[in-house]
């Protein structure tokens, strides 16, 4: 059984609120199990609770465990800690790892509803040259591309190497939904790129200035060169201009919001209408793509960039915002039940290799909302 699904119904049970299939569900999963009925009798024991929290504080759980320290009780008010409070700690004992503690003990057991695994984005870009070649980019490809006769690149593992000495071409490197990729421009700019985005640029650059043109989710890295300013145009006319320096860019088309956050270095930020804003690290720039309004204001940076590293992490967003981010990255469509919920706030943190149906369990597990899977296409409701 899936772990958060069994999380949800041990909650339930501490609680004394499940119903009878999830009794019986949950009598199944420690059928023939010492170590499964001996953990489910240490989740009754408070004192133990608070003993396993500290030890579970080593797993990959630190930012769960220093909000869940934030926000206890005093010890003096703890010993009233209703049992919802219980179950509470509990969700959280399982999620960060639980199953280590019974790993020799249980086999996997196969899922009953095959349309409900969905499975995460791969490494894989196409790359468009001029409008003639387009050559899919991935970590197994390796081939030359041509363009009337003349070596313009070789593709090798993935990987673009370009031709010195030749007429400017124009190049396009797309990554579809469900997908990510990480290439390297000419002058050495590292470009990491999520689902649904797109990379415009002339290769090779000029001679005064190196210039791409970005839509969707990017990172780059760039590669410092005083003599030659790196641009970026962004949707409707907006640009950054940058030396040498590392920041996030989010300018999806179906989103309201352009999103910049800078890292390492220095950035300045033009709008269409002439206005302009240097960033500094550790900021965020939101402009707002109907009226022009801008918003900076200092952030954790992690959150912002975390998707490049294998994670999704979301501190308070809204459900909607966080639905769009793993809608492109599993390749599903999302509806909800009303307006409403896509203004509910939830704050997660995981792999981005999960199985979709894993990280709809842990929303789940708040008892705000329910999800229904058909193929895919999945509807978010109110919970019951």
């Amino acid at each position: 059984m899936n772990l958060f699904k069994i999380a949800k119904i041990i909650s339930r049970h501490l609680s004394n609120n499940t119903a009878e299939e999830e009794e019986m569900l949950l009598k199944k999963w420690i059928l023939n199990s010492e170590k499964k009925q001996e953990l489910l009798n240490q989740l009754k024991d408070k004192e133990n609770l608070w003993h396993d929290l500290n030890i579970y504080k080593q797993f990959d759980v630190e930012k769960a465990w220093n909000n869940f320290e934030n926000n206890k009780l005093s010890k003096k008010r703890s010993i009233l800690l209703p049992v919802l409070k219980i179950a509470a700690i509990a969700i959280l004992l399982l999620s960060v790892g639980v199953t280590i503690f019974f790993l020799n003990d249980t086999t996997p057991t196969p899922q009953t509803i095959a349309q409900q695994r969905i499975t995460p984005g791969v490494s894989a870009a196409f790359l468009q040259v001029d409008s003639n070649n387009i050559v899919k980019l991935s970590d197994s490809v390796s081939t030359e591309i041509e363009n009337n006769k003349e070596l313009i690149a070789k593709v090798e593992s993935g990987q673009i190497s370009y031709a010195d000495n030749i007429e400017p071409v124009h190049m396009t490197v797309e990554v579809p939904l469900q997908s990510e990729y990480q290439f390297v421009l000419s002058d050495g700019t590292k470009v990491w790129m999520n689902a649904g985005s797109k990379v415009n640029f002339m290769h090779p650059f000029k001679a005064n200035k190196r210039q791409i043109q970005a839509e969707g989710e990017v990172y780059l890295e760039v590669a410092h060169d005083k003599s030659r300013p790196f641009i970026v145009q962004l949707p409707d006319k907006r640009e950054i201009e940058v030396l040498g320096t590392q920041f996030n860019i989010k300018a999806y088309p179906d989103e309201n919001n352009l999103q910049i956050v800078l890292v390492e270095g220095s950035i300045l930020w033009k709008s269409a209408n002439g206005r302009e804003r240097l960033l500094e690290p550790n900021h965020l720039l939101i402009s707002d793509n109907l009226n022009e309004k801008i918003e900076v204001k200092k952030i954790d940076v992690y959150p912002y960039i975390a998707w490049k590293e294998g994670r999704f992490v979301f501190e308070g967003e809204r459900l909607e915002d966080i639905m769009k981010s793993l809608s492109r990255w599993y390749g599903v469509e999302v509806t909800y039940q009303t307006e409403v919920i896509k203004n509910l706030h939830f704050s997660v943190d995981v792999r981005r290799y999960e199985q979709l149906d894993s990280i709809l369990d842990m929303l789940e597990i708040t008892e705000k909302i329910n999800f229904t899977i058909n193929g895919s296409q999945i509807e978010v409701i109110a919970h019951k």
